[in-house]
């Protein structure tokens, strides 16, 4: 029997901890399947947000896409492009987008101002790159910028391909002289041709005008300046063949062909040498004309040197435009607009995959609309809806496969492309990654030790302001001394009151306390271990001892003011005793009946719980006694 009991007793207790453990596994199972449930219940909000956010962005790259097909469409019809001369603009326009600070739409825009111009497709193809740059280091907008490069590069006859040089011409000007690269422009305009015809060359006028523009002579004023100088010289008049002669110069070489201007300045400055400031306005007026008069002086008081000097600076700046667009767009604002080319170029791929069947949808949507109106007109309302009907149809399942055809093309192009740049972009995530920790491991050092400079030197101010404040304690203990003497009763009082609030509140925290000992000991351990508290020690007392020696003859008639203020406090020590002595006793009766109900109302709130739960004893073992 002691045997079979043995083997009871052992399966009765197997049982109670499998029905335990039976217990615990449905629990878990319910947590789960809670879990399971509310994470699918929240797929459809989280698909419909992804869904919105792909139907939102393809909208997005359709509307970029169609605003940019828009624009090379007046390219196409400005320029008179078409096949593959057509094509490559568009490509070139694409690429333009994706590389610079411009957009592919503003590639095109220029595009179209320089078609309007009378450029052919490859002089158009030659002068974007130029042009982008002239824009972007220049800072305004490309419809300018074209104007600008068409008017110089047709002004002194210049190839499309040189709007590379004009731009580099434009930008270093306007580095070197008081001339914007708007402000050139705005002169080349009134001075290109006259120039050519004159022989004068690009890289010669814009430093004229960038010389003038020093002297205050700027934009549109220092291109009639000039034209109207190199106009007097090409018709002389007779008044002016005699000045010639008188001077003896003479501005034409035995080629017939006009000097240059730093030839011109030369030649007048040495005639006019040793004349009168009239003497030399009359002959320059009446050379150049009233008009140009303050301009040619600007030129002939600057040198000939001057001219020579920027003029060859000029002829070798190739590069400044896109250095200048560099610096320009080297900021945030810079590669925010660089991101949105590429985003947009980007949008103008998505497009141009589901442009076809977009149109072919658009086409069949517009027929579908005629042929209701002609059927509602033949057959009335029934007649229009089937119509519409069939059309709806018809255009499903035309241009909806193409349209999804093309959306998987895309997907799987981005998916396999993703594949095989992933472990590229890891690599350089880890290495930017790595590069922050070895950055903060190299300047870790440098941190702490300014921190313990910074700390240094804060008790380093304390021990020098040492004295002064010593000086200044008698004052401030015989001022303090003096409101507590009048106060004393009532400072007393209060203490007496908070010193019993205080004890109560650390008799009721004393369980807190006791449990967070632990964590309390091992942060102070840890603090001291990780602390270098006996260098820190070395630095207070060095600086505490110079600034007590600082201090020597300060301490002795601070002590002098000290006992003063003592010995007057102590005479009225008698009177001040008795009024705390009937001020304590009231505080403390107060203190102690306080304490006295408390500690009675506590009592009897624990054993009103002793007896309640003595009684729910009897009932207890008894739903025990049934469960088992």
């Amino acid at each position: 029997m002691a045997e079979s009991y043995g083997v009871v007793a052992v399966l009765s207790v197997d049982g109670k901890n499998f029905q335990v453990g039976l217990k615990q596994a449905q629990k878990s199972l319910g947590d789960f399947s809670g879990s399971f449930s509310k994470g699918f219940s929240k797929i459809p909000k989280v698909m419909s947000a992804v869904g919105a956010t792909a139907v939102g962005a393809f909208a997005g790259a359709v509307k970029i896409g169609a605003d940019f097909e828009s624009q090379m469409s007046r390219v196409k019809a400005i320029s008179g492009a078409t096949g593959e001369e057509f094509e490559q603009l568009r490509q070139q326009a694409i690429d333009l987008g994706a590389d610079t600070a411009f957009s592919a739409s503003e590639a095109a825009q220029g595009m179209e101002n320089l078609a309007a111009a009378g450029f052919t497709t490859n002089e158009i193809m030659g002068a974007m790159p130029g042009l982008l740059n002239l824009a972007a280091a220049s800072g305004g907008d490309l419809a300018t910028s074209s104007d600008i490069a068409a008017s110089a590069l047709r002004g002194f006859g210049l190839n499309a391909e040189d709007a590379g040089h004009v731009a580099d011409v434009l930008a270093e000007n306007a580095n070197r002289t008081n001339s914007s690269v708007r402000e050139t422009g705005e002169a080349l305009k009134y001075i290109a041709p006259m120039a050519r015809a004159s022989g004068i060359s690009l890289e010669e006028t814009a430093a004229a005008i960038g010389i003038m523009a020093n002297a205050g002579i700027q934009g549109s004023q220092a291109g009639t300046t000039l034209r109207a100088a190199l106009a007097r010289l090409s018709k002389p008049t007779d008044v002016m063949s005699e000045a010639m002669d008188q001077l003896g110069v003479s501005f034409y070489d035995s080629n017939g062909k006009m000097k240059s201007l730093a030839d011109q300045v030369d030649m007048l400055k040495g005639a006019m040498n040793g004349m009168t400031d009239e003497q030399k306005n009359y002959y320059l007026a009446t050379l150049y004309g009233q008009e140009a008069l303050s301009g040619m002086m600007v030129l002939i008081n600057e040198g000939g040197d001057s001219l020579r000097s920027l003029s060859t600076d000029y002829e070798n700046c190739a590069g400044s435009a896109e250095e200048a667009a560099k610096i320009m767009l080297d900021n945030f604002l810079g590669a925010i607009e660089q991101l949105k080319g590429s985003l947009e170029t980007f949008g103008i791929q998505i497009f141009s995959k589901v442009s076809q069947p977009l149109s072919g949808l658009a086409n069949a949507a517009t027929e579908a609309v005629n042929g209701m109106t002609s059927a509602f007109e033949s057959g009335g309302v029934l007649e229009a809806l089937n119509f519409l009907l069939t059309s709806i149809v018809t255009g499903i399942t035309t241009f909806v496969p193409q349209i999804l055809q093309k959306g998987y093309e895309m997907v799987s192009q981005f998916s396999q492309g993703f594949a095989q740049g992933f472990p590229e972009a890891l690599a350089k995530f880890l290495e930017f990654i790595q590069g922050i920790g070895n950055k903060l491991t190299e300047f870790a050092p440098v941190f702490i030790q300014k921190g313990f400079e910074i700390l240094s030197n804060l008790v380093s101010g304390i021990t020098q302001a040492l004295p002064t404040l010593i000086e200044k304690v008698p004052v401030i203990i015989s001022t303090f001394a003096n409101v507590i003497n009048d106060n004393f009763p009532t400072i007393l009082a209060k203490g007496v009151q908070l010193l019993g609030q205080l004890g109560m509140g650390i008799i009721q925290a004393i369980p807190t306390l006791v449990s967070n000992i632990p964590q309390i000991v091992s942060a102070i351990v840890d603090v001291v271990q990780a602390f270098n508290w006996l260098g820190l020690g070395k630095n207070i007392i060095k600086l505490f001892a110079n600034g007590i020696k600082g201090m020597v003859s300060t301490v002795a008639s601070a002590g002098k003011n000290v006992y003063n203020s003592i010995h007057n406090a102590i005479k009225n020590l008698p009177t001040l005793l008795r009024d705390i002595g009937r001020t304590a006793m009231t505080g403390f009766s107060n203190v102690i009946s306080t304490a006295r109900v408390a500690v009675s109302n506590a009592i009897k709130t624990v054993a009103n719980a002793i007896v309640n739960t003595v009684k729910s004893i009897p009932s207890k073992m008894l739903s025990i006694g049934k469960t088992l």
